[in-house]
This record gives structure tokens, C-alpha cells and sequence, in this order.
């Protein structure tokens, strides 16, 4: 049973404790004077007035047909049905910070996909909604737009966005909330209703479109703002003006020599000088190649296109699948997850945002890039189904490659990832947590009212607790007792709106009415905490629960 349905104050005071009740009112009065400086328990979203653009326009050198693999575009998996809209990316955006979707109010899907680490987290495994840890590592989600196939997880399990947006709702161990419970506590708000009909056309909420509007925000978070895209249409420019031209001096306007080198080493370059040849210097120590392109690792055949993602489209001259790549590395000699094959196979993730996300790989076990590179270098492990391309010589039973990096290549090769970082989408506001406190909101409609006092009301005395089948807590100050300082919070904020919390994006904010007149229970105890400052009358006190909310 919830704490807030569990019994009610009804309490006798005999002459002989006026003293205790005096504190008790003293108390009171110190929590009264608290109140107007704490937050409550309700949380809406702050959406601005005149609402984010969500469909950014692509640099000019992620649609260049001369890019390795092809343009970006091409690997677009948006859907027929559910183009991105602002609109819908705002309800996406909501809904993705919001711990309603969790069965005890306690998870997010950004929970497990934080902003500030690439949409990733830095935890090996994540936890989910009663303590219990994911089966795998959770996964960067920038650039989840242009996997081609559109298959997400890991192991490839939801055929879209818009089905895996679903699932970790459903799962028992992340949020643990059934889709039905899920559409009710949506309908019981003011504001889910209204951003629904911004985005489909009408208010009403299924699951199917929360999927939708999820999906609209993910694929919303495209990164090319980091120092590689500077490089990469540096490179562009030069090569549009000259097909055959040396990309290297372009690409050092940008790089220093040992972010260069690294991505000499993740990818072959073109125009690298006669027979290939390349000078590096290095902490004052020059690294001379006679060959760049024969030392270059080809990272990029699993980590292909312009934002080193995803899968790109069928290369049939070199081997390429079409995406994503779904590969076993050599990570194991065994099989301790069958991934998406029942061989050990995972999807290459998009690496945007790679340096951030504190650890790697399916299950995390890395947690450097440092130890990611290593692995690569002398610690591929051969496995029947190792993928061809980490083979030497026969591409079905050839040894495990060993890369075998000096330590200088390795420093380089973190150097170039580090350049993925795309910090203006790490820090950028479309992207954030919209929610905000709205005091006195105890039932977390996004409106406080009349109903919320009546909630008040009826929990006055117990200790402060989320109610987990609605979410609702009159516990305003957070001091783990709903008491007469909850009721100044509620009586303070009266009126208020999710939408009146500053320019909504339905309209401006507007006056907020005063409460209605409580009964006299409360004016009594009030009228006493008054009274016991002047004198103290020897008398029988008795205190019941508040009196309903009488109307003027």
C-alpha cells in the first residue's frame, strides 16, 4: 500500500501536554518559514516559447558522393512514417527524461544515456530501476540515424528506432513498466496530452506514437561539430577543387601531427606524397613512413563513413557488407555472450563521442581508449567466427591479426579519436534535461490545484513517499513528513503551471489566482500557533485530520 493511503493523523492532546503541543507549533512555525525556501516534489518540463529547430542541415561534405563509402545520407534509416519534427523531437525529448517511464519513478532513459558522456554512460553496466545491472554496456546514441539497416541494440534485436525505443521501457531489469501503465500516467498530466497533439495532430497518447516521438529526438542527435568534421571539410574543400590532391597538407591545417598520424592509421589517405611516403613529428621526434598506406590499420571498414559509424552501403571491390557490421573481434577464444548470431558477434558502434563515454566495447570491460587500442594491437583472440577482416592471409581460417602498434601509434590513435568529440552536441540545450521543479505540484500533473491540497490533505501526518502507482508525493519540502510546511508550498504556488513556469510553449505565463479558503481546522491550528506566542491557556487540545477545502 502506498505510504500516502496508509492511516490518518488522529491524535488526542490532554491538558498535561500543551507544553509538547507548544513545541510541536514551534516546529511547525520554523517549517513554515523553510517552506518558501525549498523545492517541491512535482517536475514538468520548461520548453521554451518559441521551440528548438531539430533538423539541422548537414555540412556540405557529409553529402559528398567522393567520400569513402558514399555520403552519410545515404545510410539514412528514417522511416516513411515518422519524419523528424520539432514538435515531435520536443515530446521525444520530454519523454526521454522523464522517470514516469519507469515503474517507481526512479529511471530515465537518459538515466542510462547521459548527454555529457555522448549519450553513454560510464558505468560498466547500467543500473536499472530497483538496482538491478544491464546485460550489456549502454551504447552511444549520436549518429543512431545513419545505422542503415536500422537495427539497434548491441546485438541487433529491434528492427528500428522506434521498436527500441519501447524495450527498455519494458524490460524488467531497466524500467520495468508495461505499456498500458505507461499510457495512463501520460493521459494524467496536463501538459503529455498537449505535446502529443503539437506532434501527431491530436491528443491522443499510445504507445506507437511514444516510440515515434522517441525515435524523432535520437535521431535528432546528429554530431558533426567536432574538431574532425573541421578537418574532414578541409580535406573536402581541397579535394573538390583537385580529385588527386594531397589531402595531407589540408588536413594539417586542422590536426596536429600526431592526431594526423592517428588518422592515417584508422583509415588510408589519399595523396600521401611519392611511393606514399609521410614525415610526423612527434614530441620534437620525427616518424618517418615510407609506405602511410600500407601501415594503416583500415578501422574504417567496420567503422566506415564520414561519422565512423555505422554500417555504410554494400563497397562489393573491398568486402564491405552493407550496415551495420555486425562482427566478432576476437574479443574471447569462447563465446560468453552469443551477441547476434549465437557466435560472439556485436554491431560496430558509431565512435562520435568515443573519448567521453568512459568505457568500451559490449560488456565494458575496457575503460580507456588507451586499453581499446591495445586490444586491437596484440590482443585479437582467434574464434571461428572471427570477423575476415581481422585475419591474416585466408579470410575464413587465417590467424588472428596483430597489429602490433608501437607505443607512439597507440598514443596517436587515442590522439585522433579524442577528435571525434563533438562538445557543442554535448552541451547543447536542445538536447537537455527539460524538467524543472513545480512547487506544490503534489500529483505531478504539471498543475497546482485543488487536487493536490486534497492529496495534502489526506496524507497529513505520514511520512513523506512517492506513491508508486501515481507518482504523487505531498512531501513539498522534502523533510520526510507531510505537515503544515507542505501545505505553505501548495497554498504558495496555487494556480501555477507547467506552462506558467516562464514562456511555455503554448503561451506566455499568466496570473496565478489565489488558493481557496481552507476549512477550520486549519485556520484553528494557525490561529493557535499565534496565540501560544502571547500566553498559554491550561485547556484540552484535541487535533484531527484537515477539514475539506471549503469554497468562498
Amino acid at each position: 500500500m502506498s505510504v500516502l493511503n496508509q492511516g490518518r493523523l488522529n491524535c488526542g492532546v490532554q491538558h498535561d501536554g500543551v507544553q509538547h503541543y507548544i513545541v510541536q507549533l514551534g516546529l511547525l512555525a520554523a517549517a513554515l518559514t523553510l517552506a518558501s525556501k525549498v523545492g517541491a516534489t512535482g517536475v514538468v518540463p520548461a520548453l521554451p516559447a518559441q521551440g528548438f529547430s531539430y533538423q539541422d542541415a548537414l555540412p556540405a561534405y557529409l553529402l559528398d558522393p567522393d567520400l569513402s563509402f558514399g555520403p552519410i545520407i545515404t545510410s539514412d534509416n528514417t522511416p516513411a512514417d515518422n519524419p523528424t519534427t520539432d514538435n515531435g523531437a520536443t515530446l521525444g525529448r520530454v519523454l526521454f527524461y522523464d522517470k514516469r517511464l519507469s515503474h517507481n519513478y526512479t529511471t530515465s532513459c537518459s538515466s542510462c544515456h547521459q548527454q555529457e558522456k555522448g549519450f553513454s554512460d560510464t558505468a560498466q553496466l547500467s543500473e536499472g530501476f530497483d538496482g538491478g545491472l544491464t546485460g550489456r554496456h549502454s551504447m552511444r546514441l549520436a549518429n543512431a540515424r545513419f545505422f542503415e539497416s536500422g537495427q539497434m541494440f548491441w546485438d541487433t534485436r529491434a528492427e528500428s528506432l522506434e521498436e527500441q525505443a519501447l524495450m527498455p521501457i519494458q524490460d524488467p531489469v531497466e524500467m520495468g513498466l508495461n505499456l498500458t501503465t505507461l499510457v495512463e500516467r501520460l493521459q494524467a498530466t496536463d501538459y503529455y496530452p498537449k505535446l502529443f497533439e503539437a506532434a501527431f495532430g491530436d491528443a491522443q497518447i499510445t504507445a506507437e506514437r511514444v516510440g515515434k516521438a522517441i525515435a524523432q529526438f535520437e535521431r535528432s542527435m546528429v554530431s558533426y561539430r567536432s574538431k574532425h568534421d573541421e578537418a574532414t571539410a578541409a580535406r573536402a574543400a581541397v579535394v573538390a577543387n583537385n580529385p588527386d590532391a594531397n589531402v595531407i597538407a589540408a588536413l594539417r591545417t586542422v590536426y596536429t601531427d600526431q592526431e594526423l598520424l592517428g588518422m592515417a592509421l584508422f583509415e588510408p589517405l589519399e595523396g600521401s606524397g611519392p611511393g606514399g611516403s609521410q614525415t610526423f613529428v612527434i614530441d620534437g621526434q620525427s616518424r618517418v613512413y615510407a609506405n602511410l598506406h600500407s601501415a594503416s590499420a583500415q578501422c574504417n571498414q567496420c567503422h566506415a563513413t564520414a561519422a565512423q559509424t555505422l554500417g555504410a552501403s554494400a563497397d562489393t571491390a573491398s568486402g564491405q557488407e552493407a550496415g551495420p557490421i555486425v562482427a566478432n573481434i576476437g574479443l574471447d577464444p569462447g563465446t560468453p555472450d552469443p551477441g547476434a548470431d549465437g557466435e560472439g558477434a556485436f554491431k560496430a558502434p558509431s565512435l562520435r563521442n568515443v573519448a567521453v563515454s568512459g568505457r568500451f566495447m559490449h560488456d565494458g570491460r575496457f575503460d580507456s581508449l588507451d586499453a581499446v587500442v591495445r586490444f586491437y594491437s596484440r590482443g585479437i583472440r582467434n574464434h571461428p567466427n572471427l570477423h575476415r577482416f581481422l585475419r591474416v592471409g585466408d579470410l575464413e581460417t587465417g590467424a588472428a591479426e596483430q597489429f602490433n602498434f608501437a607505443p607512439f601509434e597507440i598514443d596517436a590513435l587515442v590522439a585522433f579519436l579524442e577528435t571525434l568529440t563533438d562538445e557543442a552536441l554535448l552541451a547543447d540545450i536542445r538536447f537537455a534535461d527539460p524538467f524543472v521543479t513545480l512547487p506544490g505540484d503534489y500529483t505531478g500533473d504539471g498543475i497546482v490545484d485543488d487536487r493536490d491540497y486534497v492529496l495534502w490533505r489526506d496524507a497529513f501526518g505520514q511520512q513523506g513517499g512517492i506513491d508508486l502507482l501515481t507518482g504523487a508525493d505531498a512531501d513539498g519540502n522534502g523533510d520526510g513528513v507531510v505537515d503544515l510546511a507542505d501545505y505553505t508550498v501548495w497554498r504558495d504556488n496555487y494556480g501555477t503551471t507547467w506552462e506558467t513556469l516562464g514562456e511555455g510553449l503554448f503561451g506566455v505565463a499568466t496570473a496565478v489566482p489565489e488558493p481557496a479558503t481552507l476549512g477550520g481546522w486549519l485556520c484553528a491550528v494557525l490561529c493557535t500557533l499565534a496565540a501560544t506566542r502571547r500566553r498559554v491557556t491550561r485547556r484540552i487540545l484535541r487535533c484531527s485530520r484537515p477539514s475539506p477545502l471549503q469554497r468562498p
